[in-house]
């Protein structure tokens, strides 16, 4: 099964996250907030593109799902995903993903390689976990 479609299939209909997509459509991409940079010829903040992407995102030729980047989603959505994860894989009294599961992807694998804690999918700071995406946003998970 292709790793779009199992995450579909198996995290995000479940989970109920409506607006989480590898591919947005129309009026979802109409949503997507702006990015910025500094520039630095004037000092000032410019629109720009996320440089990991490839555009337009419905582009299924060059463009493709991966762990590593281009998933969209809501505040709304990564509220149920986070809430599952700090619940130990369980949301609404459903269990998503196994507690075991839950334990390797917040457990240090990497042994500080890289000057960094990191388990599968998450990154270990103290007794907090939890992971960057584009442009310095962050999701930050503390049970």
């Amino acid at each position: 099964m292709p790793y779009e479609d199992f995450m579909q299939t198996r995290l995000f209909d479940p989970l109920g996250m409506k607006n989480t997509t590898f591919w947005p459509t129309k009026a979802q991409s109409a949503r997507i907030a702006t990015t910025y940079k500094l520039s630095k010829q004037t000092g000032n903040l410019e629109a720009t593109p996320i440089e990991q992407l490839t555009y337009r995102l419905s582009d299924r030729e060059h463009r493709y799902p991966m762990p590593a980047g281009g998933l969209f989603s809501t505040a709304a959505d990564m509220e149920k995903f986070c809430r599952m994860i700090l619940d130990g894989g369980t949301l609404d009294g459903k269990q998503y993903l196994s507690p075991e599961a839950i334990s390797w992807m917040t457990a240090r694998e990497n042994n500080g390689f890289g000057n960094t804690d990191y388990g599968f999918g998450w990154d270990i700071s103290g007794s907090s976990f939890g992971h960057g995406g584009a442009y310095k946003t962050r999701s930050t998970l503390t049970p």
